[in-house]
């Protein structure tokens, strides 16, 4: 592992140098591009990985890394944006454009090192930092790189269908669970009907969002969109939640759905502490997400609340489709952990629910 040390140091340290020069300085200077270096390394890493010579304190390193680098790489960009051109480098002598590339290259060191192992053993510290990370990834790519970032997200939507599959699979999961409810013959009357209709809830919301996100179909058969709703529609798709008038509630409902989700494991303590048999805190207990999965729903939350008071009005035009495919897959998650107390406690669900 020294020598992969040393070859994600170096390549890392040539990054470092153009940050504080200027792009182009090693090539000028070495002769050697530092883009030859990050490919060697992971080569290396690659080779080691598979041999399964990578510890888990070595992914976790590389992972904060990574994720600090970009989020400082960020905040520099930030401050770059909300003050006059060129203070950073002015006052830090360095380039936020440039440094973005250490975190970059970090994470696909990070990526690289990661294998099914690591990920099974330390799976809610992958949910806790990867919608994070995951933001901040595709956010250097939308400001550093736009003619790529909006390339795939033209050419493929990929972003919208994978929140599609997300939703998706909320509705697979909470279909499963109800029949279980329903089947299960050792649930009171007043229960079941409760949890029931809970998933029915669930359900239908996320099969209705699901559709949303594909236009209903549109942009797999390619039918168009009838005048009146075009008119009516910021983006020209047959849905509802680009029309005009549904767009001025979106973020109180983001916020105001969000909230709950990244708070909601908090309540669920609290009302078991003070309330531990009442109906409240049962219910709480049972479909709140937990603390590891509270970035799914806070980022769209922080986001909402500045959308709201209009905090930064510099970022206004910024891409939401990374957000909500990251509130997608939080809300599937949390479906899914619902189904799985259900596995375990299939025999004895009249405990678990009543």
């Amino acid at each position: 592992m020294l020598v992969t040390l040393f070859l994600i140091v170096f390549s890392l340290l040539l990054y470092f140098t153009e940050s504080v020069t200027y792009s182009g300085f090693i090539t000028k200077y070495f002769h050697i591009h530092p883009i030859f270096a990050v490919l060697f390394t992971c080569f290396v890493l690659i080779y080691q990985n598979i041999g399964k010579r990578i510890s888990g304190k070595w992914i976790f390193f590389l992972t904060i890394s990574a994720l600090f680098s970009l989020i400082l790489s960020l905040v520099l960009t930030l401050i770059e944006i909300l003050t006059p051109a060129n203070y950073i480098f002015s006052s830090l002598h360095i380039h936020p454009d440039l440094s973005i590339l250490i975190g970059l290259v970090l994470s696909l060191y990070s990526v690289l090192s990661l294998n099914f192992s690591f990920i099974k053993k330390n799976i809610r510290f992958v949910l806790l930092i990867s919608p994070v990370w995951l933001l901040a990834f595709v956010t250097a790519f939308w400001l550093y790189y736009p003619s790529l970032y909006y390339y795939f997200k033209v050419e493929d939507s990929a972003i919208e269908y994978l929140t599609f599959i997300a939703y998706l699979a909320a509705v697979f999961f909470g279909l499963r669970s109800l029949g279980i409810i329903i089947k299960d013959s050792g649930i009171s009357g007043k229960t079941k009907f409760i949890y029931a209709f809970l998933y029915i809830l669930i359900t239908i919301g996320s099969f209705v969002i699901a559709a949303e996100e594909i236009s209903w179909g549109q942009r797999i058969i390619g039918f168009r969109t009838p005048q009146d709703l075009a008119f009516q529609n910021q983006q020209k798709e047959f849905n509802f939640h680009n029309s005009q008038q549904f767009m001025i509630y979106i973020y109180h409902i983001f916020a105001l759905l969000t909230f709950c989700g990244a708070s909601g494991w908090v309540w669920a303590k609290l009302a078991i502490k003070y309330f531990p048999k009442s109906v409240i805190s049962k219910l709480l207990k049972f479909f709140s997400p937990p603390w590891y999965t509270v970035n799914f729903f806070l980022l769209m939350f922080i986001f909402s609340v500045t959308r709201l008071i209009q905090a930064i009005p510099e970022l206004s035009n910024y891409p939401e489709e990374t957000l909500e495919f990251i509130l997608g897959a939080g809300i599937a998650i949390t479906v899914y952990l619902s189904f799985k107390k259900i596995l375990v406690y299939k025999n004895k669900l009249n405990f678990l629910l009543g």
